[in-house]
Parts: structure tokens; C-alpha cells; sequence
């Protein structure tokens, strides 16, 4: 069986991500995946564990470790993803280089405002045309919105965490809206238990559509108020805000 091991400084994302995605898409029969970092973090950052959860793969039984040359040395491969010269030197190991950029405020900032782009354009088709597959794909350029947006809200905790959570509590309102959805392709399908439980179908589908109507209204006020500014000027507003905050340094534990 082979042994790849996946490094970068603080083991708290990318590294992390690798190694478990490896493992989950390989034959453990003949790799595996490890992850460390030349100076690991405390854990693993909550947005990775959020993202990989999404997936199907749980993240929260892992933890950042140290990349020491005895890892290494039980390693078929060595995959470095900004360590640099950092990760210990083993003779014949095979090391790959992954050149990531850093997660610095720049880069931040430029992935919230693409997906502030995505997740306004999305809202504006849902807006117009409600469908069920046009509301779930809101709500999922949202979700990217979210973990974005907290990258940055150490550039004005007071200001950009309060975004976050309205962009949080959005993404709730759709997906409440999304498994009423599917509530009701469950009940009305051709095993449907609606005969079953002897209640008044009509009465019980009544209420699932006045709630997703509900939902879908709270969502549309609340994207209007998120989504408010054009791309552009939101732009601008999360550069001023990072200049002001003096915080040009890559960001804290990026790795």
C-alpha cells in the first residue's frame, strides 16, 4: 500500500482537504493519505470542516500535526503545498511541489466579491423565475458567499461578521424552503404516504406551500438588503475596509 503524505505550514485546510479527499476516493487497499504541517494550528479551520461536510466526508475527528522527518520518512510521497523549504529532508523520498498561493487579504477579497457576483446573479434568475431548481442554486452560490465572506471579517469584525450572518441566516431560509421542496415530491410520488396517515392531503400540502411561500419571501427581502450594492462597489468597500484595518499581511493560519 502506498503512503502519500499531503504538507503545508499550519495543516488546518488545504493539506487537510487533500489527504481526505484521497482517502476517500482511493482504494484503501492500495493508498492512503496523511496530512501535516511544518507548524500546525490548533485545529482545523471551521470553514474546511464545513465545506468537506457538505461532501459527505467528516472532518471532525482530525486534528493539525507536526511534519516531522520520521512521518515523512514512512511516506511513498510527499506532496508540499507551501512549506517550502520547511519540510524536512528525507534521501529518496519523492517530493512533488503543489505551488498554492497564500491566502493573503487580496486573494480573500477577491474570491468574496466573485462569489458576491455569483450569488447576486443567481438571486436575480430566482427573484424572476421561483423555480425549485432556481431557488436551490441560489442558495448554494449563497453558501459560497458565506464562507467568503468569513475570510474577511477580521478586516472589521463589527461590520463583516454581522454580513456573515445574514448571509447565513439567507442560505437557511432557502434551504428550509429546499426541503419543503422535497418534502412535497416525497409525499405526492407514487409511495407517497400521504393515504396513509390519514390526515386531509389537501390540507397538510396547503400548509408545506403557504410556508415555502413564506420562506421564499423572506429570502427575496433579505437578498435584496445583502445584495444591495453592485459587485463592483462591494469591491471597493472590502478593499477600504482591509486598508483601513492596516492588515496587508497574509492572512492569520491561511494554511
Amino acid at each position: 500500500m502506498k503512503t502519500i503524505v499531503f504538507a503545508c505550514v499550519h495543516n488546518a485546510g488545504r493539506s487537510q482537504m487533500a489527504a481526505a479527499w484521497l482517502n476517500h476516493l482511493a482504494d484503501p487497499a492500495h493508498a492512503r493519505a496523511i496530512s501535516a504541517g511544518t507548524s500546525p494550528a490548533e485545529r482545523i479551520h471551521p470553514e474546511v470542516m464545513a465545506v468537506m461536510k457538505e461532501v459527505g466526508i467528516d472532518l471532525s475527528g482530525a486534528a493539525p500535526q507536526k511534519l516531522t522527518v520520521e512521518l515523512a520518512r514512512g511516506a511513498d510521497l510527499l506532496v508540499t503545498m507551501g512549506c517550502g523549504d520547511k519540510c524536512p529532508y528525507v534521501p529518496g523520498l519523492k517530493v512533488e511541489d503543489w505551488p498554492l498561493e497564500d491566502i493573503g487579504w487580496a486573494t480573500a477579497r477577491r474570491g468574496a466579491v466573485n462569489s458576491y457576483r455569483r450569488a447576486r446573479k443567481a438571486g436575480s434568475v430566482a427573484v424572476e423565475r421561483p423555480t425549485a431548481e432556481n431557488l436551490h442554486e441560489w442558495r448554494k452560490r449563497v453558501k459560497d458567499h458565506w464562507y467568503h465572506q468569513r475570510l474577511l471579517e477580521e478586516a472589521w469584525p463589527t461590520v463583516l461578521a454581522a454580513q456573515a450572518e445574514e448571509a447565513h441566516a439567507l442560505s437557511d431560509a432557502l434551504g428550509g424552503e429546499h426541503d419543503l421542496t422535497v418534502l412535497v415530491q416525497r409525499l405526492t410520488g407514487s409511495d407517497g404516504p400521504l393515504s396513509d396517515l390519514g390526515v386531509d392531503g389537501d390540507e397538510v400540502l396547503e400548509l408545506v406551500a403557504r410556508r415555502r411561500a413564506e420562506l421564499a419571501e423572506a429570502a427575496t427581502q433579505l437578498g435584496r438588503r445583502i445584495f444591495a450594492e453592485s459587485p463592483k462597489a462591494y469591491g471597493r468597500r472590502l478593499k477600504r475596509y482591509v486598508r483601513a484595518a492596516a492588515v496587508e499581511e497574509p492572512l492569520a493560519q491561511a494554511a
